[in-house]
């Protein structure tokens, strides 16, 4: 019983340090990696967008 609690300590151990790894791949991207920026996937960037639109509004009003 004893060296099964030590071995799912050991396997705890792997498994928290895998996470970890996993995690830290999954925030990577081409701005803060080696990667192409073709690897980043569709997600689009945002654009700033033009004030010439409420500048109209704001002389109507």
């Amino acid at each position: 019983m004893v060296t099964y609690i030590y071995y799912l300590h050991e396997k705890i151990d792997t498994l928290e340090i895998r996470v970890s790894e996993l995690e830290s791949r999954l925030y990577l991207n081409s701005t803060n990696s080696g990667k192409p920026p073709s690897s980043d996937g569709y997600t689009r960037k945002n654009r700033p967008t033009s004030l010439r639109k409420h500048r109209y509004i704001y002389r109507i009003i």
